[in-house]
């Protein structure tokens, strides 16, 4: 459900990722969008993930890739709060990871409306879901006070 953020992630990553790629095969959006991870953990607002570790794995061994530090500070300096919601980059340092927070009105918008796009596909895969029917499950997505 957070497949939006993902490619708008990887969106943000690539342009500067592929300035030091010096392999002949650039950073690929589908690529770099799967290897971006929902943080499970409970916290204020939402956040992605993007494990250093395994984007160095997936770029070319020969590639100079920045470190995490710069490439926290390009893509904080691309301008925050960002059109897609995201409120803020950080880099995490245990696993090293680079986090992006997102609005939670925003992502829950983003995650609500893609659930209403793919209702079959959602019924059929969520255990929140199976044996309802599509047309059946009700969201309240309402404010609480």
């Amino acid at each position: 459900m957070a497949s939006f953020f993902r490619w708008r992630i990887a969106d943000k990553v690539i342009p500067l990722l592929n300035q030091t790629v010096t392999n002949e095969y650039p950073a690929k959006s589908n690529v770099i969008s799967s290897i971006v991870r929902v943080n499970k953990l409970k916290s204020k607002e939402p956040q992605l993930f993007l494990p250093w570790k395994t984007l160095t794995h997936v770029l070319s061994p020969a590639d100079d890739l920045r470190n995490p530090v710069e490439l926290v500070k390009l893509l904080r300096n691309q301008g925050l709060p960002t059109k897609e919601g995201i409120i803020d980059i950080t880099l995490c340092k245990q696993p090293l990871s680079i986090v992006f927070t997102v609005d939670k009105h925003v992502f829950s918008k983003i995650v609500l409306t893609d659930i209403c796009a793919n209702e079959e596909i959602i019924a059929k895969s969520s255990c929140l879901f199976q044996g309802v029917s599509p047309k059946k499950f009700l969201l309240n997505h309402g404010h609480q006070k």
